[in-house]
């Protein structure tokens, strides 16, 4: 980022009928990528979504649950 105040932040997180829901700052257009891994340690990172459109002032994406219990996202702009 070129100003310091343009940060990287989840807003906001829930959990909606079996579906995680994550919410971060975005930047109309921006196009983000979203990929999940169920640990730290594995060794790549499982594409979820592409092309999400940014939207001021949050954007949005989901994973669906299932029997997981824990889990690590990564959203980057593509």
């Amino acid at each position: 980022p070129s100003a310091a105040a343009s940060v990287f932040k989840m807003t906001r997180t829930e959990i909606v009928g079996g579906q995680f829901m994550f919410h971060w700052n975005a930047v109309s257009g921006k196009t983000y990528r979203i990929e999940y891994k169920a640990d730290l340690p594995d060794a790549s990172w499982t594409f979820l979504e592409g092309g999400v459109p940014g939207v001021e002032p949050e954007s949005a994406g989901s994973l669906t649950m299932g029997a997981a219990t824990k889990g690590f996202i990564r959203v980057s702009v593509e």
